[in-house]
C-alpha cells in the first residue's frame, strides 16, 4: 500500500468517525496501522459479542487492520447484571486473560462499558 492510498484510507476512516464508536474512533486516533495485533475484549453478553463483531468487521471492511490480526476474546463472567458473578468470575477471568500479555508491549484501550463495569466494583 502507497501512502496515497493510506492518506486515503484513514481521510475515510476519519470520515467516518462521527457515525461509528468510542472503540473505533480510539483505535483510529491512537494510530492503528493494519499490522498491528488487536485483541477485542467482549463482555459475556450478546450485546458485547455483537459489539466486538461490528468493530472487528469495520476495521477490517476500512483496511484499518489486517483480518489475521484482530480477534475477539470473550470473557465468561464479564457483565454488569449480576455483580457477585462479575466480582468473582468476570474480573477473575479478565485479568487471566491479561496476565498472559505481561512481557509484550501492550497499550489498553478501555473504551465503552468496559470502564464503567471497572469504575463501579466495591473495593
Amino acid at each position: 500500500m502507497d501512502g496515497s492510498e493510506k492518506k486515503m484510507i484513514f481521510s475515510t476512516a476519519c470520515q467516518d468517525l462521527n457515525d461509528t464508536s468510542a472503540e473505533i474512533k480510539s483505535l483510529i486516533k491512537m494510530g492503528l496501522k493494519p499490522n498491528d495485533k488487536v485483541i477485542l475484549i467482549s463482555t459475556y453478553t450478546i450485546d458485547g459479542k455483537l459489539g466486538a463483531e461490528l468493530v472487528r468487521e469495520f476495521l477490517i471492511s476500512k483496511k484499518l487492520i489486517a483480518k489475521g490480526n484482530i480477534q475477539i476474546k470473550e470473557i465468561k463472567g464479564l457483565q454488569a447484571n449480576d455483580g457477585k458473578k462479575f466480582a468473582n468470575e468476570g474480573i477473575k477471568n479478565l485479568l487471566s486473560s491479561l496476565i498472559k500479555y505481561e512481557y509484550e508491549n501492550i497499550v489498553l484501550n478501555v473504551t465503552g462499558v468496559t470502564k464503567v463495569l471497572f469504575l463501579t466494583l466495591p473495593l
